[in-house]
């Protein structure tokens, strides 16, 4: 997902020694109380239909007083049938919800920013974004005297940012702007980062492959691998979605069919290109809700993926819920490339299904950071509150 979320999304350059790679997030952003206010209405329109047959059963039961049967099958025929029904009824109530949040937290904080940028020096212009899955519609562009931009839009469930490519050291220079200018100002309109579960929490980043990996098939080979063995940052370290950003190393026929397809490209019968296309197919398509997506190719739609658009899509994030969150996690990515480029020979694929315990994932992922020289105390303040204690132990 790259352009369309209850989200903010920043695409942006960057590598250890401030190279060029090409990283781009997203920050998803709520509204304080909308996914309480979503589920009400899912819970209060969905009973409607089982309310209403059981009433027209007791409807009957007074005129047929005699007819006693009509009481019990009148609660079990509500349940049944008033609880399809209300499955149905109660799920599109939740959208509808969602909807109405999410334009009202899209509009209020498009207003605040252009009243914001009258005091810093920015200004706020109509533009036309689309992506794969979705149409060309208008966004608003926070524009800066200096060049630097980013992109209000919004989906479904959140509002979504895009801002323009930059190196990690642009990115830490620009840092400061990013906080005052959106996050701030969305959090003093309520709007933030949804934290409470995994579910509907996502911070996608997008990391350019001609920026990133340039012509080096073996580092980006490599680097696909890695984030496939380290199986626990998308089963519960940085994200444990299972419906939007799931891994596909919990099921045994997708390990095995990886472990073939890569070793169908260290044995030189296929290249990049192709290993990518049926990476992704073994996911289940060109776009799908996997932790780790190669989008190399044209995808449906409009949307063509030229060679400097390229890029390797982890899904498996946590909605970042400030702009120090999301440097730290380029700067993961960008140490990461660096130690991948020491390796002159393909890393071993390993076909093991996620650990169950978190205890494990967090000693696992502590030695990632600790193996490319970053220090895992550093990236506590990454977690929600519900996972920091277990990290910290």
């Amino acid at each position: 997902m790259h352009l369309n979320k209850l989200v903010f999304i920043i695409l942006i350059n960057s590598t250890l020694s401030f190279s060029q790679a090409t990283y781009g997030p997203e920050f998803e952003l709520m509204g304080k109380y909308q996914m309480a206010v979503s589920k009400f209405c899912t819970a209060s329109i969905g009973i409607l239909p089982t309310l209403w047959v059981i009433d027209e059963f007791k409807s009957e039961y007074e005129k047929n007083p005699e007819n006693k049967d009509l009481i019990p099958l009148g609660i079990i025929s509500g349940l049944m049938i008033g609880g399809f029904g209300g499955v149905f009824a109660g799920f599109r109530a939740g959208q509808m919800c969602q909807k109405v949040m999410v334009n009202k937290n899209y509009w209020d904080l498009k207003h605040s920013i252009v009243k914001h940028c009258k005091s810093v020096g920015c200004k706020v212009h109509k533009v036309k974004v689309g992506s794969v899955r979705h149409a060309d519609h208008d966004a608003f562009k926070v524009l800066y005297p200096d060049g630097f931009y980013f992109i209000i839009d919004k989906d479904l469930t959140a509002v979504e940012i895009q801002a323009m490519p930059m190196t990690l050291k642009d990115l830490k220079s620009k840092k400061a702007i990013l906080q005052r200018d959106l996050f701030d100002v969305a959090e003093s309109l309520g709007i933030e980062a949804y934290r409470s579960s995994d579910w509907l929490s996502q911070g996608h980043i997008n990391i350019g492959r001609e920026s990133a990996f340039g012509d080096d098939d073996l580092l980006l080979r490599n680097f696909i691998v890695d984030q496939l063995n380290h199986s626990e940052l998308s089963s519960g370290v940085l994200s444990n979605d299972k419906t939007n950003a799931d891994t596909p190393m919990r099921e045994r026929s997708k390990r095995s069919k990886i472990e073939q397809l890569i070793q169908k490209f260290d044995d030189g019968e296929i290249k990049m290109k192709d290993f990518a296309s049926e990476l992704q197919n073994i996911y289940g398509g060109s776009m799908s809700f996997m932790s780790l997506n190669t989008l190399f190719k044209e995808n449906k739609g409009k949307l063509k993926f030229e060679k400097s658009a390229q890029r390797v899509e982890i899904r498996a994030h946590r909605a970042q819920k400030n702009a120090e969150e999301f440097y730290l996690l380029a700067k993961m990515y960008e140490n990461r490339i660096e130690y991948l480029k020491e390796f002159k020979s393909p890393i071993p694929f390993i076909n093991k299904k996620p650990a169950k315990k978190m205890t494990h994932k967090f000693i696992a992922f502590k030695a990632y950071l600790q193996e490319m020289g970053l220090d895992p105390k550093d990236y506590q303040k990454i977690f929600p509150k519900r996972l920091c204690r277990q990290y910290v132990e």
